[in-house]
């Protein structure tokens, strides 16, 4: 009995191996450069959904000769990328809401998650292009950049 014992557990043994070493050939076949991603973090921001969701602004044109105005429907894309890190996430989560609401800016995706002390928010956000610059330097403002 200790002998098939012994056995079995050197089979374990030699599974695992086998399995490891596949896990690891795996891992070498599908990062080759050593790249590997991180999900949760800012810079995986090319992570939002795929749906083309451009920001839009009406625009007011005046006609000079005739005196009419017509109202376009504005479609622009402007993108940034910004990638902070804090100590106070609720002060600066709340800095960051007071922005979007005082410059009206789109929320197109969001995403909040992690427990207390390693909180983590991802937002993509539609700004007119007017304020583009102006909302990137008051949001950079916030936290430390990282």
């Amino acid at each position: 009995m200790k002998k098939t014992l012994i056995q079995g557990a050197l089979y374990c043994i030699l599974l695992f191996l086998i399995l490891f070493g596949l896990r690891m050939l795996y891992g070498y076949i599908k990062h080759p450069n050593n790249q590997t991603t991180t999900s949760g973090q800012i810079e995986n921001w090319q992570q939002i959904p795929e749906s083309r969701n451009y920001a839009s602004k009406k625009m007011v044109y005046k006609n000079a000769n005739s005196g009419s105005t017509s109202t376009v429907d504005q479609k622009y894309e402007k993108i940034g990328a910004i990638t902070s890190k804090t100590t106070a996430f609720e002060e600066d989560e709340a800095t960051l809401r007071a922005v979007i609401q005082s410059d009206n800016i789109l929320v197109q995706y969001e995403q909040l998650s992690g427990l207390k002390y390693n909180r983590s928010l991802n937002v993509a956000l539609g700004v007119i292009p007017e304020k583009f610059d102006a909302v990137i330097e008051k949001i950079q403002s916030i936290g430390t950049l990282g």
